[in-house]
């Protein structure tokens, strides 16, 4: 199969919208240990309109599917990568 299909396949035209998406990347790099995807996939959801406050509760639901020590790192990244989310706002 060839990346270009693969792509398209993955993103492609689905049911599952891109905000979805992008909280299903965030819950899957939480779960996993993903320091650096998580980061990115943070700042995605936020631009495709999650909040804080929701991004935040998803991963604390997380925490008794995966263990407290995973999430806690996954929170501690999640509020660095919402400060400077912040930070860059205010300079826009």
């Amino acid at each position: 199969m060839s990346r270009s299909r693969m792509c398209s396949a993955r993103y492609g035209p689905a049911p599952v919208s891109t905000s979805r998406r992008a909280l299903i990347c965030v819950v899957s790099d939480a779960s996993t240990g993903r320091e650096p995807e998580l980061a990115l996939h943070l700042r995605m959801a936020l631009r495709q309109g999650w909040t804080e406050e929701e991004l935040t509760e998803t991963l604390l639901h997380l925490s008794g599917y995966v263990g407290v020590p995973i999430i806690r790192e996954s929170l501690l990244m999640a509020s660095k990568v919402f400060k400077e989310y912040r930070q860059e706002a205010a300079k826009a």
